[in-house]
């Protein structure tokens, strides 16, 4: 039996740290941008943009913000108060969104922590009809918890909906079987800093990631991120 997500935006609101509302507000004030929509420079600003998994809306938000004029989400949770045009976002499952969709119509389709949340048989027929919607120099952008590094093992453990872990090598595997190839695997940006300690953090993290890399070295594993999560960009096959 599959998760029921009808309430998911209302257990995402009351999980929420108080103070990551004030923080975003802060950072709009000093206009600093989200995170990840840097992975998004290379894609026109006037093709279509599918957001799977897209919550309140706020990333479609920072989406239009940015100058991106055809933005669509998809989001199975009716528990969420949206924060952008309700007609902007389809209150569905992605494959059944996809259905309805052209071949080769969307430009961009970003996923941020969602994979996780599905099984692998079901998300391989989901890379399948991405692979069939997207455009010819169409992206798939998604971020899903790193399972190669430990501190990942708090964000995939944390949520009973989590069910398919994935790292950089099985992303790899798992694009070769969907007709996607791989263009980059980036490490997760840091956080923005919300007291001195978290820029202490951010100050030792280099070495933490490298003391990191060494331990990986005693047992034979390179080229591993250690960040916990991943940022992956890819494109079809040619």
């Amino acid at each position: 039996m599959s998760f029921d997500y009808s309430s998911y935006g209302a257990f995402k609101k009351s999980s929420a740290a108080p103070e990551m509302g004030r923080l975003a507000a802060f950072g709009a004030w000093l206009g600093l941008t989200n995170r990840y929509l840097k992975f998004l420079d290379d894609s026109p600003k006037d093709a279509p943009v599918l957001e799977i998994g897209c919550g309140d809306g706020s990333f479609l938000r920072t989406l239009m913000g940015a100058g991106f004029s055809d933005v669509t989400g998809i989001e199975p949770s009716s528990t969420y108060v949206n924060v952008v045009d309700n007609s902007l976002i389809h209150r569905c499952l992605a494959h059944e969104y996809l259905a309805t969709c052209q071949s080769g119509s969307i430009g961009t389709i970003v996923a941020l922590d969602v994979f996780e949340h599905i099984a692998i048989h079901d998300l391989r027929q989901l890379l399948a009809m991405v692979v069939d919607k997207l455009r010819a120099d169409g992206k798939l952008i998604f971020r899903v918890p790193n399972m190669a590094s430990p501190l990942a093992l708090v964000n995939y453990f944390g949520d009973l909906s989590h069910v398919t872990p994935l790292n950089a090598s099985s992303i790899q595997q798992l694009s070769f079987d969907s007709g996607l190839q791989v263009d980059r695997v980036c490490a997760e940006p840091l956080a923005y800093p919300r007291s001195a300690v978290d820029l202490f953090a951010i100050a030792i993290w280099c070495v933490f990631s490298a003391t990191w890399r060494l331990c990986w070295r005693a047992f034979g594993i390179r080229n591993q991120i250690a960040t916990p999560n991943l940022v992956c960009i890819l494109s079809k096959r040619r």
